[in-house]
Parts: structure tokens; C-alpha cells; sequence
């Protein structure tokens, strides 16, 4: 099964929008025998990324929380800009420059991060790293653009079926609250 045959069928099977994101960048960082691959929310006032939880190779540390673009170069201008950030090596390219050593101490020595927009700019990122540096392919490449665009996609819908189904259930309990009540307030009215 391929890759995004795999990730078709997590679509299908997992209702966690958050395990969901989870499984996608488990699936693509296995697949691309990468160190680390995640799925972030952008900020792009604040220059932020919220990751509620990363795929890590053995040995390496999760990215999980909130993290500053800016800690580790000026590649933000391109991601606000919609353009992915490909990076071979840290150490070598000048948006990272002095900070390539805080990209080798989170084991991101080389990196992809591609940007997901919406119609009001960057929302979400899907992001690999390697500890070491890397040359990353073209098929690599769309590889992540596509499990990007299907993970946002179907990561939205799972977050908007969350909200319906806990509307859903206060309006359930509104109603019921007023059902309750209702006989006691025309009783005190009579």
C-alpha cells in the first residue's frame, strides 16, 4: 500500500483530529527515513507554530509545545509568504546563519517546512527534519505537499465535527434544563 493510500485510510478511521495529525507525520516520517515529522497550527503575528504532538525517531526529542520561528533563523518571511523552506543544511544557509546551532540542538540540521494556506494567509505547517544534513528529492517534496493538503484537509473537518458534536450536546442539555424547569416557573407565575 502506498503512502498515501495508508494515510487515505487513516482519513477514513481516525475521529481525533489531533491523532490524526499524529499519524500522518508518523506515516511521513517513516516513510522519508527522516528524525522528526510534524503538523503545526501557524501563527504568523505572533511567528509561532503549536504542536500538540510530533513523530520522533528513536533518540530524538519532541517538538511538542510552542515554538518561536525566529529562535531559529528568518526563514518565517518565506513561510508567511507561502513558500516551503527547504533546507539541506543548517549550517550552510543563510536564513538559519547564526542559528544553526539551535536547529542542530532540536536535531534539525536539514528541514522541510511546508505551509498550508487559507484564504487569510499560513495556517498549519506539516514539517521533517533530519539531524544530519540531507538533499531532499523532488518526489520527497510532493510527497510532503500531499500528505500536507490532505492532512490540513481532513484535520479541519475532524476539529469541525468536535465543535458540532459539543454543540450538539449543550444545546441537548439547554433543552433539557428548560424542560426541567419550565413546570416550576408556571407554577410560581399561576
Amino acid at each position: 500500500m502506498s503512502v498515501l493510500d495508508t494515510l487515505s485510510d487513516f482519513i477514513r478511521r481516525i475521529d481525533n483530529p489531533d491523532a490524526l495529525a499524529y499519524a500522518a507525520a508518523e506515516l511521513l516520517g517513516s516513510s522519508l527515513g527522516v528524525s522528526r515529522a510534524g503538523y503545526g497550527t501557524v501563527d504568523t503575528s505572533a511567528e509561532t507554530i503549536t504542536i500538540s504532538r510530533d513523530w520522533n525517531a528513536p533518540g530524538i526529542s519532541s517538538l511538542a509545545g510552542v515554538l518561536r520561528f525566529r529562535d531559529y533563523g528568518s526563514y518565517i518571511e518565506d513561510l508567511k509568504r507561502g513558500e516551503t523552506v527547504i533546507c539541506a543544511d543548517a549550517e550552510k544557509d543563510p536564513r538559519i546563519g547564526e542559528r544553526a546551532d539551535a536547529l542542530e540542538a532540536i536535531s534539525a540540521r536539514a528541514l522541510v517546512n511546508m505551509p498550508i494556506s487559507e484564504s487569510d494567509g499560513v495556517v498549519a505547517l506539516l514539517y521533517s527534519n533530519n539531524a544530519e544534513p540531507r538533499e531532499w528529492t523532488a518526489e520527497e517534496l510532493e510527497l510532503v505537499r500531499e500528505v500536507a493538503e490532505r492532512t490540513r484537509t481532513a484535520v479541519e473537518r475532524r476539529r469541525a465535527e468536535v465543535a458540532v458534536r459539543g454543540n450538539e450536546a449543550r444545546l441537548t442539555f439547554l433543552a433539557r434544563l428548560i424542560r426541567e424547569r419550565a413546570p416550576e416557573r408556571l407554577a410560581s407565575v399561576v
